[in-house]
């Protein structure tokens, strides 16, 4: 128990006069006695050591947190370097396509197949690929692959591009094909040879001609600048087979632009109203937070909120004292009571003084309310959302008849922790979007290579560098905001003592 309320001193008693003759002290300036000099006259001097005592404490966990802060830079630069992504991809140099015999099928119509219900299965591509995975010299040392696609989005998009921006979900349904290697003296051997040739000699017996299977698609000649594409049109008559016609790419783009434009369109409005939603909702929620601290006096205990609070009040007390004189209290009370003739005199001036009250309780925190919320943002927004109350709490009271226990270290610093995690996590979210574009990105490498990434619809090299500058780019944003975590902190915690958990 705290030491009792009682004085060695002799009761005074404050008149109108003292003993002297003089005017009592008034009374703000006797609470300031009070909160200096108690019974003991080491008090204020205790109560001091301990502020200076919490200040210190606080300003260590703040180094903790930026501690915590450092260690997760350097561990997402780690993290980052060990999975590659801060170096260009090596494997770009060559030409790939999907692993070897993955998917595999024995021709190019046993992928058609009919379910006993009647549903059939057409795939969206087939990669052809050669014993050993090993590619010949086409056409006298060029690199390239065939293939097989069923529509337009596949002939002029790469399938690892379409990964990246739709995280799998414009995945083609795809299999794999092996084909013997051309004989020599082939014309897809020869240099300068008729490309057009040697896939009529490469796709013999891929295409079922009596069934037609399949009767239509795109048969693609893929190197790493450039994509050559044949229609196939299956003729019919006396003789069945297969005709080819040469189809330039980029005039099979039309559709694809406008996808493209409607798809960027449409992220661009969805992020912007989301955007504004979580504007909106932090800001009401923030609200909501404000009142009940202010409703709880926690204000009171920060001298800079504490001086808000007597600037506001003074305006407010002004600004209802003119309206009073100008008689609009009174008129509005007037309506709203004269039509009860029982209501006496006493009871009009007893609303009027509850309702003045009230009025001015109102209008004094929606100012204190805004006046604060100009200093907090979204970090305040978190740090309330995870403690459930501010993190500014009572300081000690300067009195011998009360001792103010602080939470343990421990618990301190757990908090500490929480905040600063929640911090990082936020700054990681918002920078998420293009960390993940760029993972979808690798993974479509790994399962489909770089088929058509640099020969279709879009320039040679666009694509993967468009999303690895992103992917830089946020993460430098991310570590960027990390560093303004570091100085976050010691502006909001220098100048505060703890919270008080108790009292004794």
């Amino acid at each position: 128990m705290g030491k009792p309320l009682v004085s060695s001193r002799p009761p005074r008693n404050y008149g109108a006069m003292d003993d002297r003759g003089q005017d009592p002290p008034p009374a703000m300036e006797m609470a300031e006695l009070a909160s200096t000099r108690g019974p003991e006259n080491g008090e204020g001097a205790e109560v001091a050591e301990m502020k200076i005592a919490d200040l210190n404490q606080s300003r260590l966990l703040t180094v903790y947190q930026i501690v915590v802060v450092l260690a997760t830079m350097l561990i997402t630069y780690v993290l980052a370097g060990e999975l590659g992504w801060l170096v260009r991809d090596a494997t770009h140099s060559s030409l790939r396509g999907p692993p070897y015999e993955t998917n595999t099928i024995r021709s190019l119509h046993d992928g058609f197949a009919t379910s006993k219900g009647g549903i059939s299965t057409i795939p969206d591509m087939v990669f052809f690929q050669f014993p050993g995975d090993v590619d010949p010299a086409w056409f006298g040392g060029v690199e390239g692959k065939w293939v097989w696609t069923h529509g337009i989005l596949y002939s002029v998009i790469a399938p690892a591009a379409l990964h990246a921006v739709s995280g799998g979900i414009l995945d083609p349904q795809y299999h794999t094909v092996v084909l013997k290697a051309p004989k020599p003296g082939s014309v897809c051997l020869q240099e300068g040879g008729d490309r057009k040739a040697c896939c009529l000699e490469l796709m013999e017996g891929q295409v079922d001609l009596d069934k037609s299977i399949p009767s239509d698609g795109y048969f693609g000649f893929v190197t790493k600048g450039s994509t050559e594409l044949w229609e196939l049109k299956m003729t019919e008559g006396l003789t069945t087979g297969m005709n080819l016609r040469a189809r330039d790419v980029y005039a099979l783009c039309g559709p694809i632009v406008g996808l493209s434009l409607t798809i960027i369109m449409t992220s661009m409005i969805l992020a912007t109203v989301i955007t504004m939603m979580f504007s909106k909702y932090v800001k009401k929620a923030q609200r909501s937070y404000l009142r009940k601290y202010i409703a709880q006096g926690m204000f009171m205990h920060e001298e800079d909120e504490q001086a808000m609070y007597d600037k506001i009040s003074a305006e407010v007390m002004e600004e209802e004292e003119k309206e009073h004189a100008a008689g609009q209290c009174e008129a509005h009370l007037e309506d709203e009571y004269e039509s009860d003739a029982t209501t006496n005199e006493l009871e009009i001036g007893d609303a009027h003084e509850s309702k003045k009250a009230g009025h001015q309780q109102r209008r004094l925190e929606l100012r204190l309310i805004a006046e604060i919320g100009k200093g907090q943002g979204t970090l305040h927004f978190i740090s309330n959302s995870i403690n459930g109350t501010s993190t500014r709490a009572p300081v000690a009271l300067a009195s011998a008849a009360i001792t103010a226990v602080g939470p343990s270290l421990g618990e301190q610093m757990c908090q500490r922790t929480n905040n600063t995690l929640a911090h990082i996590v936020f700054m990681g979210i918002s920078c998420l979007p293009e960390a993940l574009q760029y993972l979808c990105f690798r993974q479509g490498l790994v399962k489909f290579g770089n088929v058509g990434l640099d020969s279709g619809f879009f320039p040679q090299g666009a694509v993967a560098t468009v999303l690895r500058v992103s992917f830089a780019v946020s993460f430098v944003v991310f570590e960027l905001l990390n560093l303004s975590l570091i100085g976050h902190y010691p502006v909001s915690y220098t100048h505060l003592t703890l919270p008080t958990k108790r009292i004794v």
